[in-house]
């Protein structure tokens, strides 16, 4: 991390950019986006949060990461978008949204799940220490057919000293 590099609390102004990401060609196929409205009514919601990455005040990726009511103390990591890819900003996302998974969102598991032929967000999951824990066979829909999700989940305990543990919310 640099000291350039801030994560933020998404905010009702940032929905209409994320919207963007969502439909670039190299991120539509591996993530569900939303449109702006979708995005402004997840920024309200007190289920989820979505973090936005910035490298000085240019937002470069958001972390949308759901299941802050779950019981359990688990928090998924539903989605990354990353809009500058090759620089290292997933790397630093996944940081900043295990940070907060671990740090203010009190999670005791932290878990995420990835199409089997992202060969690209696998590596990072498990470079990053996520075990995978299985295959949801054909549990998802994407451009018409049925396709596999690999799930991966951390464990404080597996948690690289990178993750921004002391990340705070306003």
């Amino acid at each position: 991390m640099t000291a350039r590099m801030t994560a933020r609390r998404a905010r009702a102004e940032d929905a209409e950019w994320m919207a963007v990401s969502d439909r670039d060609p190299d991120v539509a196929p591996w993530v569900s986006g939303d449109d702006a409205t979708g995005h402004r009514t997840r920024i309200a919601s007190d289920k989820s949060l979505i973090l936005v990455l910035e490298d000085g005040s240019t937002p470069v990726g958001y972390a949308l990461i759901t299941d802050l009511d779950d019981p359990h103390d688990n928090r998924q990591i539903q989605r990354l978008v990353v809009a500058k890819r090759g620089q290292g900003y997933g790397r630093m996302l996944l940081d900043a949204a295990v940070g907060a998974c671990f740090g203010p969102l009190g999670a005791h598991r932290c878990w995420l799940d990835a199409l089997s032929d992202n060969a690209r967000a696998l590596a990072l999951y498990r470079a990053y220490g996520f075990i995978e824990e299985g295959t949801r066979r054909e549990g998802y829909i994407k451009d018409g057919r049925y396709r596999d999700l690999v799930v991966l989940s951390l464990l404080p305990a597996d948690c690289p000293a990178t993750a921004w543990r002391t990340l705070t919310l306003d």
